[in-house]
């Protein structure tokens, strides 16, 4: 699972991430700061069909704006 945003110095350095998958649910924090323009792997996870999954970008205790340009699954 990967996400992209554009980076700023304006951008929030502690957006709260949670994915939800097969094996129930991870949060990250990511730092839009820096990396932007590229894809930011989180990690791999095990996604069931026809089930439940999703990706959250929270707002919560935010240190700048918080931009949501893309969520990118990758089948491996």
């Amino acid at each position: 699972m990967q996400l992209r945003w554009t980076a700023h110095a304006n951008r929030a350095s502690n957006v709260p991430v949670d994915v939800v998958h097969a094996g129930g649910l991870s949060t990250f924090g990511v730092d839009q700061r820096t990396s932007g323009g590229q894809w930011v792997a989180l990690g791999t996870f095990q996604f069931t069909a026809g089930s439940a999954g999703s990706v959250l970008i929270r707002t919560e205790q935010t240190d700048g704006y918080v931009i949501a340009d893309a969520a990118r699954f990758v089948r491996a």
